[in-house]
């Protein structure tokens, strides 16, 4: 499994306990999380985080043009669940790196 789908299992397990209705803290990372859910509960996690935006510097990059594309959103949060402290800092400076990659689209309003 590559790292950041590994690293992506913490927030999945997350909501996965959510659903559960059990404590939400974060747990760390697991190779697989197939053992963990039933196809139920696998389909509603994937569908809390269908926003999820989880990869290589590239398809982080195609994932926030295409959301920003979608929603003419000006400002984008990140979150990043990841258990390991030094993983989430690598996380947002991947982001913020890949976000100087984006060229931004200037909308024009004409008003008549």
């Amino acid at each position: 499994m590559r790292r950041p789908r590994r690293l992506f299992t913490t927030p999945q397990q997350r909501f996965l306990r959510l659903i559960r209705n059990q404590p939400v803290e974060l747990l760390p990372p697991v190779d697989s999380m197939k053992p963990l859910w039933q196809d139920h509960e696998r389909a509603a996690v994937e569908s809390k985080l269908r926003a999820a935006i989880v990869g290589s510097d590239a398809t982080v990059k195609a994932g926030l043009e295409k959301l920003v594309e979608d929603t003419a959103a000006d400002e984008v949060i990140v979150v990043t669940d990841a258990y390991e402290h030094a993983d989430r800092i690598e996380s947002y400076r991947r982001v913020a790196d890949v976000a100087t990659m984006i060229e931004v689209k200037p909308t024009v309003v004409v008003e008549a």
